[in-house]
């Protein structure tokens, strides 16, 4: 049997806020549909300044 050290912490914690999460999730929302329709995608800083009105609104929506 394999003994856990004690003073280690193995849980996972998040290192990105709830903002950033939604934001990556969005951009790989965006990438999957470029692959299902063969369009090409633009890197994620491109697709975040095209998109920034869009993301505002949205992540505004989502807090109230």
């Amino acid at each position: 049997m394999i003994k856990m050290p004690n003073d280690i912490d193995f849980t996972y914690q998040e290192k990105r806020s709830d903002k950033e999460i939604r934001i990556d999730n969005l951009y790989q929302s965006y990438l999957s549909d470029c692959r299902a329709y063969k369009e090409v995608s633009v890197s994620k800083n491109v697709w975040l300044q095209a998109n920034k009105d869009f993301l505002s609104q949205k992540l505004i929506e989502e807090e109230a």
